[in-house]
């Protein structure tokens, strides 16, 4: 995963992208998206649905329009206030009542947006397909938690599961519908106002904590034995409200650092304010400036780069070795090394030395990309002519060595 000093201008198109379509789908203009995290303005937006958990956009199966368009959604049908001043205070119950409101205010999309429905209910069934992937029917507290988030997934939204999952969770769906049967026909009624619904919700929580708590010991078909005790632990990653001030997740660079580094990384994201955009503006100056200025400028710097005893192909082959990592394009023939079987039989039929190794045939491929960031601002024009000639050559170098470049400025 990408760190934050990694992150290409490609990346932050692409946040910049997501924080745009979270904010149509929520009428939120506050909404933006930095180092895959969302944020309205300076606050960091957390205690989000398993399934809406940023690291997912690294995961090949997630639908990042699935993700999007359920977080607008979130924030345009949900009462932050009110759903954390509802939150059970145990784990377990606390994760039950953040999916069920998640799943109520995507069963509430409007009709008029139909892509969005569609997106919405692809991400969801591709997540419990993976929950159940990695081991989700394994142990006796996935299996309940597949059931409750299938079972009203699918009354909320009038839609039949898949029919694997649908096979699953058959036995211990119908075994728990006595108690959860009604409290599903009161989701589903209550589901457009959210005062209302909390109830029925708090109940559902309420009533899986408690099978939690007494080992499900009124409903043998979910207690099964386990030969590892661990995978009785739940495979959701979950913390409570309060805790979640800013999850530090994989794209994160202190994903595996101490606690103190969290606290220090949290409280730099606390102190970083973009206090006004109104005046940003972004050009390239070969759309800008004047045909002539840039004939002007090129020849300045070719003359100056002239006079610089510079040799070319030593840098290239020292930054293709630097930014590059070798990788095998084939096999080559060999005196040593791994025996060819395809030319085993030359060792009889011909009578002079035959090379009947092989080994692998590596060349350099480049694995990084190079930024440059220039200050562009007064203070910086007497050493400008030195400055852009050897970013000049820098580029130079790095294109002939195939190593991917950028030239950036800021004042």
């Amino acid at each position: 995963h990408q760190t934050l000093q990694s992150f290409s201008s490609e990346d932050m198109l692409l946040q910049e992208r997501y924080g745009a379509i979270v904010r149509s789908i929520s009428g939120n203009a506050r909404i933006n998206m930095r180092d895959w995290n969302f944020f309205e303005g300076d606050e960091f937006v957390g205690q989000l649905a398993p399934h809406l958990n940023p690291t997912l956009f690294f995961e090949p199966w997630a639908d990042h329009r699935g993700m999007l368009d359920g977080l607008g959604l979130r924030l345009a049908y949900s009462d932050p206030a009110l759903h954390r001043s509802s939150q059970p205070n145990d784990l377990m119950g606390s994760l039950v009542f953040e999916v069920l409101e998640q799943i109520r205010v995507e069963s509430i999309c409007p009709t008029s947006m139909s892509g969005t429905k569609k997106n919405i209910q692809n991400h969801f069934i591709a997540w419990l397909n993976e929950f159940m992937a990695k081991g989700g029917t394994e142990g006796s507290i996935n299996l309940l938690l597949l059931a409750i988030f299938g079972g009203t997934w699918s009354r909320l939204n009038n839609a039949a599961l898949p029919q694997l999952m649908q096979d699953t969770i058959e036995i211990p769906r119908s075994e728990l519908y006595q108690s959860t049967g009604p409290l599903l026909e009161m989701l589903k009624r209550t589901r457009f106002k959210q005062e209302e619904f909390i109830k029925p919700a708090l109940e559902m929580a309420q009533f899986v904590s408690n099978l939690v708590t007494k080992e499900y010991q009124d409903v043998p078909s979910i207690r099964i034995k386990r030969r590892n005790s661990s995978k009785n632990q739940f495979q959701i990653p979950w913390e409570f409200s309060d805790q979640q001030k800013h999850p530090v997740a994989e794209n994160s660079p202190f994903a595996n650092g101490s606690a103190m580094q969290r606290e220090v990384y949290e409280q730099a994201l606390s102190r970083y304010r973009i206090f006004d955009t109104a005046f940003d503006i972004e050009i390239k100056p070969l759309e800008t400036i004047r045909m002539a200025q840039l004939i002007s400028f090129r020849e300045e710097i070719d003359e100056k780069i002239s006079s610089w005893p510079i040799p070319w192909s030593r840098f290239i082959k020292t930054y293709s070795a630097l930014f590059s990592a070798p990788v095998n394009h084939g096999f080559e023939s060999s005196e040593e090394g791994l025996l060819n079987r395809k030319l085993l039989s030359r060792v009889i039929t011909s009578k002079s030395a035959v090379a009947i190794h092989q080994k692998e045939y590596l060349l350099p491929k480049p694995d990084s990309t190079v930024t440059f960031l220039i200050d562009c601002s007064g203070s910086m024009k007497e050493n400008r002519l030195a400055m852009a000639a050897w970013i000049d050559v820098m580029v130079r170098i790095l294109d002939k060595a195939n190593i991917p470049c950028e030239v950036l400025g800021y004042t």
